[in-house]
Order: structure tokens, then sequence, then C-alpha cells
């Protein structure tokens, strides 16, 4: 599946963040960059939705998110469920990104590599 198939060109983007996506054989990679908030709401929806149709593991990359609100986390939790019985890799996450995942408990439902 292209990323055209995923509904989206290589990247997507609002004034305050964007991402890319990369579908591989075996394996989605979403990158996020930037302020992940609302006004990528619709954007995470559908890729939500179509990474679980897909029906293979799915690797974030959150190296170069500056800044994750409530719209972002959740993404992460729906894409957990969207992509079971696989599970969500979250690369390099930000140290801002890390404490939030950690103080909202979130940080024991995903793989998380540096």
């Amino acid at each position: 599946m292209t990323n055209s198939e995923l509904g989206q060109g290589p990247d997507e983007a609002t004034d305050g963040g964007h991402l890319e996506v990369d579908h591989e054989a075996r394996l989605t990679t979403i990158t996020l960059h930037g302020e992940v908030d609302a006004a990528l709401g619709n954007v995470l929806d559908d890729l939500c939705a179509r990474a679980g149709a897909a029906g293979l593991p799915v690797r974030v990359d959150l190296s170069a998110v500056t800044f994750l609100e409530s719209t972002g986390a959740s993404f992460l939790v729906r894409l957990t469920r969207a992509v079971t019985p696989h599970r969500v890799t979250l690369v390099k996450p930000a140290p801002q990104v890390l404490y939030l995942l950690q103080v909202t408990k979130l940080v024991t439902i995903f793989d998380i590599v540096d």
C-alpha cells in the first residue's frame, strides 16, 4: 500500500505540525513532527483507521515532536487498538512526550525504543 492509498501524500501538514507515512510490506512507519494537536485531528483519525485496515505492526517516530496534546495522545491509544494484535512501537519520543506518557500511565501500552 502506498502513501496515496493511505489517503495522503508523503506529507500532511498544518501550521504547527506534520506527519509522514511510509508503508512497507511488513510495517507501517509514521513520523510526526512539530506540534501534534487538534489541527491534525482529522488526518490522524483517517490514518488510524487505514493503519488498522492494513493489519501491520506500526512504528511511530516521535523524535521531532515539540508538543503533544490530548489529540495526539488519543491518536496513539486508538492506534494501539486499531492494529491489535500487533503492538505500536514508539521511536525516540522527545522528553516532553515521554513525560506525558509516563504521567498518564500510557507508557505501558507501547514498546519504546531509542
